[in-house]
């Protein structure tokens, strides 16, 4: 049966309330997941939310049932999670081991919904972490760490910077941010662009084989991953040609999965033809 569901959204990961006991828990969570507006086809959301007292009590099941979309990632937020003091989600799998679950606490859901999203890992490698008592909290371990930075004092602050701008630039509720004025003004800045894509390039080169990273940073690229594509294809963005947009599109991805993968098959550590890291002198 055809359902909401059965549509991809762009990619978007679904967020399903399912219990409508706790409004307040329901908030909470959706805070700590960077939610503002609870409209599951929004072009500038993160996430497609159904808040519809009509899949109350709605179990895996009952969304397999549903036909839902086998790539993307659903999360239910459901009795367990109003009672439960770390408000655990409820993942289920429906591609590799449909009707499978598992509970991740809510700031470890980006960065699961970004490793399904780009293919990294699978349903199971977080399913398989989970702690004894059925809950994943993060991996114990990660990658071997990579070598100490040894950048200068110099250096130093200008990877700062960029990295930085990244945070800036990534962030939905400032209007004079990349992301803001897609969302805004359905303009794409070409000066916030550049300071953007150096960020992501510094941020991928910083923290490559490393095995923790800033969560900031997963939220901002999966803010950058999931809503861009979707901001550019509304009717009225302003025209750019669409061979440099195909591009820049591509280049986003391929920096998410240097970020979350820690490696790449590609050269990524330079600018686009044309374009240039706008935090370091050119003198």
């Amino acid at each position: 049966m055809s359902s909401v569901f059965s549509s991809p959204v762009h990619g978007m990961p679904w967020l399903i309330r399912t219990d409508f006991t706790d409004q307040l828990g329901w908030e909470e969570v959706a805070r700590v997941l960077g939610v503002s507006q609870f409209e599951p086809a929004d072009d500038d959301a993160s996430f497609a939310v159904v808040d519809d007292p009509e899949f109350t009590g709605m179990t895996p099941a009952g969304l397999l049932a549903l036909e839902p979309y086998q790539y993307g990632s659903y999360f239910l937020f459901d009795h367990v999670t109003v009672t439960h003091p770390e408000r655990p989600l409820l993942a289920v799998d429906v591609h590799d081991d449909p009707g499978r679950t598992f509970r991740l606490i809510p700031s470890e859901v980006e960065d699961f919904a970004a490793n399904m999203l780009i293919a990294n890992m699978d349903f199971a490698d977080f399913g398989d972490s989970v702690d004894s008592d059925g809950i994943f909290r993060g991996f114990d371990s990660g990658p071997p760490a990579g070598p100490a930075a040894t950048d200068s004092p110099d250096q130093s602050d200008i990877s700062i910077g960029l990295i930085d701008d990244l945070r800036r630039e990534a962030d939905p509720d400032d209007a004079n941010s990349f992301i803001g004025q897609l969302m805004r003004e359905v303009f794409w800045n070409p000066a916030s662009w550049q300071r953007l894509e150096a960020g992501m390039r510094e941020a991928c080169r910083r923290y490559d084989n490393t095995a923790e990273v800033p969560r900031d940073l997963t939220a901002a690229f999966h803010s950058v991953m999931v809503r861009t594509p979707n901001l550019v294809a509304q009717p009225d963005m302003i025209p750019m040609d669409p061979g440099a947009l195909e591009v820049r599109l591509e280049r986003i991805m391929a920096l998410s999965a240097w970020f979350f993968r820690g490696w790449t098959m590609q050269r990524l550590d330079e600018p686009l033809p044309g374009e240039y890291d706008p935090n370091v002198s050119h003198g």
